[in-house]
């Protein structure tokens, strides 16, 4: 019987590892055994390098075992996508084209995502 309670302890910690690492993929990744990727399809709108890499086993283990570690890992994700993304956002008054962009790193921001789509329906279309 002293080996039951261990027993317990291991699937407990196995189920804890699981759920952290759901809790760190998109809605529509969840429960579906997907353990090595944040994300099951890739987003379509601009390339995005290692989008789709898999999550290292070091993460990995950071994830199942470091107390709080997933919710910085989420929150990290978060604020560089977000916060990251504010520059973008923020109208420039002396630029000279508000009909197309709120400054210049936007207008950039809107020729990359138009070209990746138009290659992309280029790509589609052959």
């Amino acid at each position: 019987m002293a080996g039951r309670p261990q027993a317990g302890r291991q699937a407990r910690r196995r189920d804890r590892h699981r759920r952290n690492l759901d809790a760190t993929r998109p809605l529509h990744c969840r429960s579906r055994g997907i353990a090595d990727r944040v994300s099951a399809d890739g987003q379509w709108a601009r390339p995005v390098e290692g989008y789709s890499d898999p999550i290292t086993e070091g993460a990995q283990w950071l994830l199942a075992h470091l107390p709080f570690y997933v919710q910085w890992y989420r929150f990290n994700m978060f604020w560089r996508y977000g916060d990251g993304l504010l520059p973008f956002l923020r109208k420039d008054p002396a630029w000279p084209h508000p009909d197309r962009a709120v400054n210049k790193g936007n207008d950039r921001h809107r020729e990359e995502l138009t070209d990746f789509v138009l290659s992309e329906l280029r790509i589609a279309r052959t």
